[in-house]
């Protein structure tokens, strides 16, 4: 006897689009009150989108990311953060910058930094500069992991998603002993 699962990750609720594309949205993330977002910061080299954090973390909320890559990752990804079931549940990121993962998961550059936010849009936008810090002390050129997520930072900006201006971004940093 098998039982039905109506929370199971593979179970998605259809009607939804995205950058012109019909999408299944999960029905865990349907069946929520308020999210709380908690990635991990990352470079991504191979889907085109330079780095991954609090907006890619959702990449997991619906049924087909492999669709939403390189240049449809530019609009979708936004797009995905700026649908309702996303962007009026999500009341906390929380973003671990303890590792930072460049290039794969065997080679990761220690850090100090977690990051605690309401809009994913600035959370991403500082995320990016820290990444950007810690790849110039290790000898790695942060221009076209710079260069391939401002892109899609000012099309969520765009959308209403957050700000990604670091003037708008009101950052307060606390020191623990």
């Amino acid at each position: 006897m098998s039982e039905y699962f109506p929370c199971s990750p593979l179970h998605h609720e259809y009607g939804w689009k995205i950058a012109d594309a019909s999408i299944g949205l999960s029905n865990i993330l349907l069946g929520c009150d308020a999210l709380i977002n908690m990635p991990i910061l990352k470079t991504h080299s191979m889907d085109g989108a330079g780095m991954s954090f609090a907006m890619k973390n959702h990449y997991g909320t619906f049924d087909q990311p492999q669709n939403f890559h390189f240049d449809r990752l530019l609009l979708g990804l936004p797009a995905l953060n700026a649908l309702p079931p996303i962007k009026d549940r999500t009341r906390l990121i929380i973003g671990d910058a303890l590792k930072i993962v460049q290039d794969n998961w065997f080679s990761a550059f220690d850090s100090d930094f977690i990051c605690m936010s309401f809009d994913p849009v600035a959370h991403d936008a500082l995320g990016l500069q820290v990444l950007n810090k810690i790849q110039q002390e290790n000898g790695i050129d942060p221009a076209p992991f710079r260069q391939r997520a401002a892109a899609w930072l000012q099309n969520a900006a765009a959308l209403g998603v957050g700000t990604d201006q670091m003037s708008n971004i009101e950052f307060l940093e606390e020191t623990l002993s």
